[in-house]
């Protein structure tokens, strides 16, 4: 359930199915325009969405440009966050309901696994494994009443989050040691403001001030005794890409030309702080705060989320510049450069695809 703030990929209407029956679709693939040198690099992982022939979206994730269906066309699904454990890839998303509503699931090597059935509204927004594999947690957004609450799962049992139920909404998730880290956005305790928040286990830290009229956390990530989250804050009356270290701020580029964008994914090596930005149709990333475009430059696009792995940056997203003035492709960048990931052609005039999470495992 993105955000208020968020710049959202598409108007994706995502999604979930109306039954528990698994749906194994680890052995359909579709070839990629990309190149690999066999087993010599790191292998990536994207997860997202395609549309398929009537419409619906189909939740997939690619492996070095493969596609793996994790869905059928029935309903709407999206794969939104992607984690590694040994061979088994798992992935967070949202399916829609028979009635239309949402219910937050998980894939595990294709197979799904259903968290809240019926839950009216629910989004599977990030996913991270212990490095035993031996707990799974997902973390998201419920309905509850006329509100929503963040809550995650550890092994498909739900943990609601206090603060309330006044339009909480949780966004990325992170283990450190034995504790777990949530952060989000909403209105804690019944109050009129919409704060950027985290969580550290079931305590609330609160990031954006009584001054500030509205605030959004998006990822979170725990180096050693530091917290950092990464979002938007709003300054000059407009949001502004923000991230928080130990809750002080820092404004990713400056007031004059980066009103108006979001960090949606945070990384972090060293002293170093790698954040992906959008900013209207502008896709970059930032390396604490210099800017790399996004290159093709988008005739509208998006970046979603960025990960570290050896002295590379990939960052998952969408690209409409690959197909022209057509509908968006998924693809991820390598420091900078985009590789397209292909989909099934569609003629409903609804074709495109979007990749909305990425990982990335070393040989």
């Amino acid at each position: 359930m993105k955000t208020k703030l968020y710049l959202s990929v598409l108007a994706i209407c995502i999604i979930a199915i109306s039954s528990c029956k698994k749906f194994d679709g680890g052995n359909t693939v579709v070839p990629s325009t990309l190149s690999h040198s066999g087993t010599s690099g790191p292998d990536v992982y994207v997860a997202g969405y395609y549309y398929a022939k009537n419409g619906k979206t189909v939740a997939v994730y690619w492996k070095n440009g493969l596609l793996h269906k994790l869905s059928d066309s029935t309903l709407n699904a999206a794969g939104e966050a992607i984690a590694l454990h040994d061979t088994d890839v798992y992935v967070s998303g949202t399916q829609t309901e028979a009635n239309g509503s949402l219910t937050a699931v998980y894939w595990i090597n294709g197979h799904k696994v259903i968290l809240d059935h019926n839950a009216g509204a629910a989004a599977g927004e990030g996913i991270v494994v212990t490095e035993c594999g031996c707990d799974v947690y997902v973390v998201g957004t419920v309905i509850e009443g006329t509100g929503s609450r963040a809550v995650y799962w550890k092994n498909g049992v739900q943990h609601r989050l206090p603060g309330g139920s006044k339009n909480m909404e949780g966004n990325g998730i992170t283990l450190h040691g034995k504790d777990v880290y949530v952060a989000g956005l909403g209105v804690p305790f019944d109050n009129t403001t919409s704060y950027a928040f985290y969580y550290k286990n079931d305590s609330l830290h609160v990031l954006t001030d009584s001054t500030t009229i509205s605030g959004q956390g998006q990822a979170i990530i725990v180096k050693g005794n530091d917290v950092y989250v990464a979002g938007a804050s709003w300054v000059g009356g407009d949001h502004i890409a923000t991230v928080w270290k130990n809750g002080v701020a820092t404004l990713v580029g400056n007031t004059s030309n980066n009103l108006g964008s979001i960090v949606t994914g945070l990384a972090v090596k060293g002293n170093d702080t790698y954040t992906s930005v959008v900013l209207g149709t502008d896709a970059s990333f930032w390396l604490n705060n210099t800017k790399t475009d996004l290159t093709p430059s988008p005739l509208f696009g998006n970046d979603t989320a960025i990960v570290l792995s050896g002295n590379d940056v990939y960052i998952s997203g969408w690209n409409a510049s690959f197909n022209g003035n057509e509908n968006p492709a998924a693809c991820y960048w390598k420091n900078g450069v985009a590789a397209p990931l292909t989909a099934p052609r569609n003629t409903t005039g609804l074709s495109g695809s979007a990749g909305l999470g990425i990982a990335v495992a070393q040989h």
